[in-house]
């Protein structure tokens, strides 16, 4: 993903942070949190996880907006299967 927006969509490389701890959505933004405290950020995520992502932003008072990319081709049936599942 930071290729694509590096190389289309020319965001400087140095404006992108990736985390890589985390096992799950809460941890994600948990760990990033100090990177962004007292700025406005973009977080992209897929649309599976878009209502999930935006609480607990909501929850860390991050000051976020959450943009949600869509998912085509057979990953889209089977992410849509899992959630199910998990409900």
């Amino acid at each position: 993903m930071k290729d694509v927006l590096v190389k289309q969509f020319k965001i400087a490389d140095h404006r992108i942070h990736l985390e890589g701890q985390a096992r799950n959505t809460y941890e994600n933004l948990m760990y990033s949190k100090p990177l962004i405290i007292g700025e406005e950020v973009g977080i992209i995520t897929s649309e599976f996880r878009t209502v999930r992502v935006a609480l607990i932003a909501n929850y860390m008072k991050l000051n976020a907006q959450v943009l949600e990319v869509k998912i085509v081709g057979y990953k889209r049936y089977k992410l849509e299967l899992r959630k199910h599942l998990a409900i």
